[in-house]
């Protein structure tokens, strides 16, 4: 499943806006294999609420979001909700100048300026940021976890702000192996 400026809701119940915006120059979301999930500049909720704004961007500049192999996951800029409630705004950007995000292998996880929520509730801001000038973020192998300027919510509550930012000039995130996990 790839999706690029996307917006999937199944069971969700939306109040206000999604903005999704991925620019040009090259942007390229792909997922080959069997249950693998892309992401780029997308919302992708099941069974969850959202009262308020979700924007997502990924600008340009050869901006790459991969998952290949089997049941890995690549959200780039992106926003996956299950089971969750969130009021207020949650804010993506992933800029420019060759950012990639890649899943490659079995069961990894890779999150570039990404919200990842499960059974989790959120009041206030989420913003999310990870510039340019070669950005990379990588889960490689076997049941990795590579997070860059990303939030991962399992099961939590959560009332007010959470920040993320990661500038620029060769900004590498990295798992490869088994059962590793990368967070930065």
């Amino acid at each position: 499943k790839a999706g690029l400026a996307a917006v999937d809701l199944k069971g969700s119940d939306v109040k206000g806006a999604i903005v999704n915006t991925a620019a040009g120059a090259a942007v390229t979301n792909v997922a080959i294999g069997q249950g693998n999930k892309a992401n780029l500049a997308a919302v992708d909720m099941k069974n969850s609420s959202m009262k308020g704004a979700i924007v997502n961007t990924a600008a340009g500049g050869a901006v790459t979001n991969v998952a290949i192999g089997k049941d890995n996951k690549a959200g780039l800029a992106a926003v996956n909700m299950e089971g969750s409630n969130v009021k207020g705004a949650i804010v993506n950007t992933a800029a420019g100048g060759a950012v990639t995000n890649v899943a490659i292998g079995q069961g990894n996880k890779a999150n570039m300026a990404a919200v990842d929520m499960k059974n989790s509730s959120m009041k206030g801001a989420i913003v999310n940021t990870a510039a340019g000038g070669a950005v990379t973020n990588v889960a490689i192998g076997k049941d990795n976890k590579a997070s860059l300027a990303a939030v991962d919510m399992k099961g939590s509550d959560v009332k007010g702000n959470i920040v993320n930012t990661a500038a620029g000039g060769a900004v590498t995130n990295v798992a490869i192996g088994k059962g590793n996990k990368a967070n930065l």
